[in-house]
Parts: C-alpha cells; sequence; structure tokens
C-alpha cells in the first residue's frame, strides 16, 4: 500500500477517527480518562495541545480545567475545522493552529505545560527529540509535558516498524523531508530517555495499559 503524507490521510479520515476517538472518549479506564486523571490541577494554565486533532481528546481535561487556555497545533486543517462542532462550550479558550510542529516557532517559556495525545507514533526517533527540545524550551520552569501514545513492546520492535518504513519509503521514492502515515512507534523506555535528554528534569510513567502509557514529563 503506498505511503500517504500525515496531512493528507487525516485530512481524510475524519469522520472515522472522531468516531472512534469519542468511543475512546467513553472508556472510564482508557488513555483519554488516564490522561485527564493525571493532568495537574491548576488555575489558568496556558498549554500547548500538539497534535489536537478534532479536539475530542481535550473533553475530559477542559471541563475539570475550567480556566484553561490551549493553543492547539495539527497538520489536517479538516481536523481542526471539527473543533468548534466538538467543543462549542470551550471554544473560547482554544486557538487553532494548522501547522507542522516540528516547525512551528514555538516562543521560549510561553507555556506552562504541553499535552500531546496519539500524535506522536508516526515519526523517528531524531525527530521526537528534536521537538521534545523545542517543547521544552517553550515551558516555564516547573512546568510540564504530559505525553500519552501508543510505544513498542521492545527496543527491537521500535527497530522493525522503523526500518520497514524505511524501506517502503526509498521503494517508493519519497522524500525524506515530508512526514507519512505509518506506525513506527517508540519503546517507552527509549522515549522517557529522549525526555530526559530534551531537558525534562523528571519522568515517570504514570499509566499503562496494553501497548498504550501516559507519562508526565517536569521541566
Amino acid at each position: 500500500m503506498p505511503l500517504e503524507r500525515i496531512d493528507s490521510y487525516f485530512n481524510g479520515a475524519v469522520e472515522s477517527y472522531d468516531e472512534r476517538l469519542k468511543r475512546s472518549a467513553e472508556d472510564e479506564d482508557g488513555y483519554i480518562r488516564r490522561t485527564a486523571e493525571f493532568f495537574p490541577k491548576k488555575e489558568h494554565l496556558h498549554i500547548l495541545d500538539i497534535g489536537i486533532g478534532t479536539g475530542t481528546g481535550l473533553t475530559a481535561i477542559l471541563e475539570q480545567n475550567p480556566t484553561i487556555y490551549v493553543d492547539g497545533i495539527d497538520c489536517a486543517d479538516k481536523m481542526l475545522s471539527e473543533i468548534p462542532k466538538n467543543l462549542p462550550e470551550h471554544k473560547e479558550r482554544i486557538r487553532t493552529i494548522c501547522g507542522d510542529f516540528f516547525k512551528y516557532e514555538l516562543e521560549p517559556e510561553s507555556y506552562d505545560g504541553a499535552v500531546s495525545m496519539m500524535a506522536l507514533h508516526y515519526y523517528s526517533r531524531e525527530e521526537n527529540l528534536e521537538l521534545f527540545h523545542r517543547v521544552c524550551r517553550s515551558i516555564k520552569k516547573g512546568g510540564f509535558f504530559l505525553l500519552s501514545d501508543k510505544f513498542a513492546p521492545t527496543q527491537m520492535y521500535e527497530d522493525f516498524c522503523r526500518s520497514e518504513f524505511e524501506q517502503k519509503r526509498k521503494e517508493q521514492h519519497l522524500s525524506a523531508d515530508e512526514h507519512y502515515y505509518c506506525f513506527t512507534p517508540q519503546y517507552v523506555a527509549g522515549e522517557a530517555a529522549l525526555l530526559f535528554k530534551a531537558g525534562f528534569a523528571e519522568v515517570r510513567v504514570c499509566w499503562a495499559k496494553s501497548n498504550t502509557a501516559v507519562l508526565l514529563a517536569t521541566k
């Protein structure tokens, strides 16, 4: 199957994606509820949501934090267009940014924290490290990065997925400068190591179930 650019894929999968997300949001022991559970309970937080998508994943966080303000970035404009419909009562507290979060300029120490849900298992270790560096710089001292994602069960599996992706990309003569929709998860211990390397002072696994985990990094 040909690899598809990630923005193109998600723009074409808005409806089915949002239905799956809404089912996940109803799961009491699912990653959306667990991410909200470990989200810091503080007043007037300004946070960055990396890969905000249709906004459905933020519902519980917004409900339990009525003074939070969110800058949400995503590469898929059709995903972002669903946010006012999915979160009508919260839309005034969300600023959407359509762009590549690996390239978007983040001001130093401009956020109290950041969150990312199921957005980063398509990228290489090197790409995520650079992103984590940029996110860490954009967060104030004492701030947090709450990351929930799918992870590889072993380092060997991570390496296998990445190798398969690179082989497909080269066979299809695709640019290494673009991002494509392909499952290439990181090993959770390796992801934690990247967060430390990026400048976070503390990283802990708050919750894990099957191949999904919630990590909390503190600057």
